[in-house]
């Protein structure tokens, strides 16, 4: 029977190696029996999400820039609070003249309006002070910038309607037919100087695969925020490599996104939406202490499946289970090697062998289907009963030892 001792250590920093959900496995021994908890992916410090390879921070996840410095500000309740700190607050670009009620170029306020529909081509329906500047109105005035209600934005001054809410532009709504399909209307606080109004506008929601995305947009951009790690639907990058090509930037990228395991990504939320990718699975890849986000990998059952790298150990917390992809090794000790932790082993698992309730030692090891899988002087490959959280067990085979 199989032990497997888990270390539930997740790093406490980014790191370009997949380090949050690594294993300590125990091994087959003839006479122990104990099943062996998995490490739980939410057990680790805040923010503790693996980002692309080539900078360790979030730019390539395109974590949502600080908003402009304009006069009027969307928030959850508190004037200019970062969208980065909270997830709720936004920037309404600077008007054209640097006045609250001139909007647009030609500095002019028209008709009231309730939703975009109502104004004449060439106007959106913005949020305006009232002309007695009393309190906040809707009202049709000239676009502001040139990117449309649910485009990314950094300042509201990239929106037609000078709104940018959480790194995405917005527009007044009565529903969510007035949205895009990615979107939903809700209410929010708009401040403009000393004056707060709640109205219904459309707010981009997170996706979990790219099916919940307009068509052509593409779920992939992961961001942190205040409410832990989400992701949203995004334009692809023209020029970019296709999904399930190898990269080492997420600016190389169609879908922006290039995780730990170096393959231009998209996020999942099962194996089903991974069809994009050769033998693409979905596993955890993003983490803070309140959530995971899943992405595609490669999936591998042993190291011959994975010519440019290493068969992994991967979590896949939805599905409950240990799965194992293609990706840079965790660390340098290659199987065999003494282990303490399996941050050090190329795999991400140290196996622990016991006899008569005594541990013998602790190895690397790696995943294997048959015992030519492993290599020399550890050509068993052995089963190994893995217990999830859950109560639910699982059974793997790594090598190991005669």
């Amino acid at each position: 029977m199989g032990h497997l001792a888990c270390d539930s250590e997740i790093p406490s920093a980014p790191s370009p190696a997949p380090d949050g959900g690594l294993a300590d496995v125990g091994s087959v021994s003839p006479d122990v029996g104990a099943d062996a908890q998995l490490p739980d992916a939410e057990g680790g410090a805040d923010a503790q999400w693996p980002l692309a390879q080539d900078s360790g921070t979030a730019a390539d996840a395109e974590e949502p820039a600080d908003g402009g410095t304009g006069p009027v500000d969307a928030s959850s309740g508190s004037d200019a609070e970062s969208s980065q700190d909270s997830g709720l607050a936004s920037d309404v670009g600077e008007r054209a003249d640097g006045g609250a009620e001139a909007v647009g170029d030609a500095g002019t306020v028209e008709a009231p309006c309730t939703t975009d529909a109502a104004c004449r081509a060439g106007a959106s329906c913005q949020v305006v002070l009232s002309s007695d500047q009393s309190d906040l109105e809707l009202r049709c005035a000239p676009l502001v910038g040139a990117v449309a209600s649910g485009g990314s934005c950094t300042d509201g001054a990239e929106c037609k309607s000078g709104l940018c809410l959480d790194g995405f532009c917005s527009s007044p709504c009565l529903g969510a037919g007035d949205c895009t399909p990615a979107a939903h209307c809700e209410p929010r606080p708009v401040t403009i100087g000393s004056l707060t109004e709640s109205f219904s506008l459309c707010l981009v929601a997170p996706c979990a695969s790219s099916q919940g995305c307009d068509p052509g947009e593409i779920c992939s951009d992961v961001r942190q925020g205040g409410g832990g790690v989400e992701s949203f639907c995004r334009r692809p990058h023209a020029g970019g490599s296709a999904l399930g090509e190898a990269c080492q930037s997420s600016a190389t990228c169609e879908s922006l996104l290039c995780p730990y395991f170096q393959v231009c990504s998209e996020v999942c939320s099962s194996d089903l939406d991974c069809s994009g990718i050769a033998s693409g699975i979905c596993v955890d890849t993003f983490f803070s202490s309140s959530s995971v986000v899943q992405a595609c990998a490669v999936g591998c059952s042993r190291s011959a499946d994975c010519p440019l790298g290493a068969c992994v150990f991967a979590s896949d917390s939805v599905g409950d289970r240990v799965r194992f992809t293609c990706a840079p090794p965790h660390g340098a000790d290659a199987t065999g090697a003494d282990c303490s932790t399996a941050n050090h082993c190329a795999a991400g698992m140290c196996l622990s062998n016991y006899f008569n309730g005594q541990k013998v030692d602790s190895i690397c090891t790696q995943p294997c289907i048959t015992a030519a899988d492993c290599p020399a002087g550890y050509g068993v490959c052995a089963d190994v009963t893995v217990s999830h959280s859950s109560g639910g067990t699982q059974i793997i085979q790594l090598c190991n030892h005669p």
